[in-house]
C-alpha cells in the first residue's frame, strides 16, 4: 500500500489512500485515485488496498460517493453499507465516514460501488484515513468556500427583491431586479447542493441530494427572462418560446423522476440540450444588439453572459468526462464574474442616476431661488399656494405682503449695490419675524410675501410688533430712509372664492399703507387698525 500525506492540523494528520487495485476477471489492475473507469449500470466494482500496519483507536476512512450505493469491507467482512435508493430511485451522493476497528490494521480494505447509471460506480473519488474530527476539519477547509459562496449569492437574491420596490420606477421600470433575484436564489441552491457540505447541517440525504438537480431546472428560466426584459430586443418570442420550453422540461422531468419512470440524473442531457441551444441564441440576439444596434445595455450584458456561457460550456465538457473533481469550480467563478460584471453595470447606473438627481436637486433650487436674497422666488410662491391655501386645510392660513418703499431713489442717489443691499435688509426683516409660521419669498423687484400656517391674530400681531421694530433698527443704521409697507390678512373659502380675491384685497390693504407711510403715518398696520372676524380676514366691506 502507498499512501500520500494530505493535510496536517497539529499533531494529527489526514493521509490519503492513492494506490488501490481493481480486479476484472482474472486480471488485477492497478489505479491511483481518484479514478473513473467504465461500468454498466447496476455493475458492482470493487476496489481494495491494505490499510497500514497501525493506527490508533478512532481512526477512519471518508470518500466521497455520487449516486452510488457504497459497501465498505475488511478481510471480506462488511463494516458499512451506506443505504437503498431514496426518492425516485436516486442514490444520495454524500460523503462517507467508515470508523475502522483496531483489528483490521494491516489488512485488506475493499470498497464496492454500485449505480443503476453508467460510469458511476467506476468513479472512486480521493478516500482519506485518520481521525474523524480531523476528516472533517479538512473537508471544511477544502470545499467550506463553495459552501460560502452558496450563501453569498442567495443573501444577493434576497437583498434584490426589495431593491425592486425602493427604486424610482421611472429610472428603473422593468423587473430586471426580480428576476436576477430568482436567478441567484436558483443558482444559489445549485451551488449549496454541490458544496458537499449540506450534509453536515441536514440529516437528510434526499434532500441534498435532489436540492442541485430541482435548483439547475429552475435557473435557466428568470435568466432567459431577465434577458428579455434587459431592453428594446429584437427577437423576443425566441427568448419566450426558450423560457416555455424549460418551464415544460422542469414539469416533464419532476413528473418523471417522482414517478420512479426516470430519474433527475437521467434526464439531465435534456436540461444541457436546451441550455446549449439557450446560450447560442441568447449570445446571437446580444451580439446583434451590440453591434448592429450600439446598444450599451446589451454590451454589458453580452460580456457579463459571454463569461458565464463559456465557464457552462466547461462545466458540461468535465461533466460529460466524468471528471467529477473539478466541476462546479469553472461555473463558481463564471458566476461570481456575471454577478461582478451586472454588480458594475447596475453601480454605474445607479452612480449615474444619482449623479443626474443630484444636478436635477441643484437646478430646481435655482429654479425657486431668488439669487439676491437667497429666499424664495415668485415660482415658488406660486408652487406654494395650493400646500398653504386650500378648502380643506383646518388651520388659519395667513397672506402677507410687503413692499420696500422708495427703492427707485436709494438706486438713483446711492447706486444700485445700496439697492440691493437695502432689498436683502427687507427680506432679512420679514424673514426674522415670519419664517418660524412657514414661508417667506420675493416675488419681484421690491415686493415680497409670507404664507404662513397655523399662527392666531395674536401672534401675528407679536410678529408684526417685530418687523416694526427690526425695520425701524435697520433705518438707524441707513444712510437713507428704509421703510416697507405691509398688508395682511387670513383666508376664508366663505368670504373670498378663490386666493386671487384674498391676493388683492391684501394687495390693497399693503398699498394704504404704503400711502400711509409716505405721508408720515404709522410704520405699518397691526390687528387693531383693521379688526379679524374669529374666523376669516375683514372682507373688503368691512375695511
Amino acid at each position: 500500500m502507498t499512501s500520500q500525506k494530505m493535510e496536517k492540523f497539529g499533531t494529527k494528520e489526514v493521509t490519503s489512500l492513492t494506490t488501490w487495485y481493481y480486479r476484472k476477471g482474472v486480471e488485477e489492475y492497478r489505479v491511483t485515485l481518484p479514478v473513473a473507469l467504465p461500468s454498466m449500470p447496476d455493475e458492482e466494482m470493487t476496489f481494495s488496498t491494505t490499510l497500514p500496519l497501525e493506527f490508533s483507536s478512532g481512526t477512519s476512512i471518508c470518500l466521497r460517493s455520487s449516486l452510488s450505493q457504497v459497501h465498505v469491507k475488511v478481510d471480506g467482512e462488511l463494516i458499512y453499507d451506506s443505504g437503498t435508493a431514496g426518492s425516485g430511485g436516486l442514490i444520495d451522493s454524500r460523503w462517507n465516514l467508515v470508523q475502522l476497528p483496531l483489528s483490521a490494521a494491516g489488512k485488506t480494505l475493499e470498497i464496492s460501488l454500485v449505480s443503476k447509471h453508467a460510469g458511476r460506480a467506476g468513479t472512486l473519488n480521493e478516500v482519506v484515513i485518520g481521525d474523524e474530527s480531523t476528516i472533517l476539519l479538512n473537508i471544511v477547509r477544502r470545499y467550506g468556500s463553495g459552501l460560502i459562496i452558496g450563501i453569498l449569492i442567495f443573501l444577493l437574491g434576497v437583498l434584490l427583491l426589495p431593491l425592486h420596490f425602493i427604486m424610482d420606477k421611472k429610472s428603473f421600470p422593468r423587473q430586471e431586479e426580480i428576476y436576477l433575484s430568482l436567478f441567484a436564489m436558483a443558482t444559489s441552491g445549485w451551488l449549496l447542493g454541490e458544496s458537499k457540505m449540506l450534509q453536515f447541517f441536514t440529516g437528510n440525504g434526499t434532500f441534498t441530494t435532489l436540492l442541485p438537480f430541482i435548483s439547475l431546472l429552475l435557473l435557466p428560466m428568470p435568466l432567459v427572462l431577465y434577458v428579455e426584459d434587459f431592453g428594446e430586443l429584437k427577437n423576443k418570442w425566441l427568448l419566450r418560446t426558450l423560457f416555455w420550453a424549460f418551464v415544460g422540461n422542469f414539469i416533464i422531468c419532476n413528473v418523471l423522476h417522482f414517478a420512479g419512470i426516470a430519474d433527475f440524473y437521467t434526464t439531465i442531457p435534456v436540461l444541457h440540450l436546451l441550455m446549449i441551444v439557450a446560450i447560442i441564441s441568447i449570445t446571437a440576439i446580444l451580439v446583434r444588439e451590440a453591434v448592429a444596434r450600439h446598444n450599451k445595455r446589451a454590451t454589458y450584458l453580452l460580456l457579463a453572459q459571454s463569461v458565464l456561457f463559456i465557464s457552462s460550456l466547461a462545466e458540461f465538457v468535465l461533466f460529460y468526462r466524468r471528471d467529477f473533481s473539478v466541476t462546479t469550480i469553472g461555473l463558481q467563478i463564471g458566476l461570481l464574474c456575471y454577478i461582478a460584471v451586472l454588480s458594475w453595470y447596475y453601480y454605474s447606473k445607479i452612480k449615474s442616476l444619482m449623479q443626474k438627481n443630484q444636478e436635477t436637486r441643484y437646478l430646481r433650487g435655482l429654479a425657486y431661488r431668488d439669487l439676491l436674497t437667497g429666499g424664495k422666488n415668485r415660482t415658488a410662491y406660486y408652487e406654494d399656494i395650493p400646500k398653504y391655501f386650500n378648502a380643506t386645510s383646518q388651520k388659519l392660513s395667513w397672506l402677507m405682503l410687503f413692499d420696500l418703499n422708495n427703492l427707485k431713489d436709494i438706486n438713483d442717489c446711492y447706486g444700485h449695490a445700496a439697492g440691493d443691499e437695502a432689498l436683502r435688509t427687507a427680506f432679512i426683516c420679514i424673514e426674522e419675524c415670519f419664517a418660524k409660521y412657514g414661508s417667506c419669498y420675493r416675488i419681484g423687484g421690491d415686493e415680497f410675501a409670507a404664507f404662513l400656517d397655523g399662527p392666531g391674530e395674536q401672534e401675528i400681531e407679536q410678529a408684526i410688533q417685530c418687523f416694526e421694530r427690526t425695520v425701524r433698527e435697520k433705518d438707524a443704521q441707513m444712510p437713507y430712509e428704509f421703510q416697507v409697507a405691509l398688508g395682511f390678512g387670513w383666508y376664508d373659502n366663505t368670504i373670498y372664492e378663490n386666493f386671487e380675491s384674498l391676493s388683492q384685497e391684501v394687495d390693497r390693504r399693503m398699498y394704504a399703507n404704503k400711502v400711509k407711510q409716505k405721508i408720515g403715518r404709522t410704520a405699518a398696520p397691526t390687528p387693531k387698525e383693521k379688526p379679524l372676524a374669529a374666523n376669516h380676514v375683514a372682507s373688503p366691506k368691512q375695511g
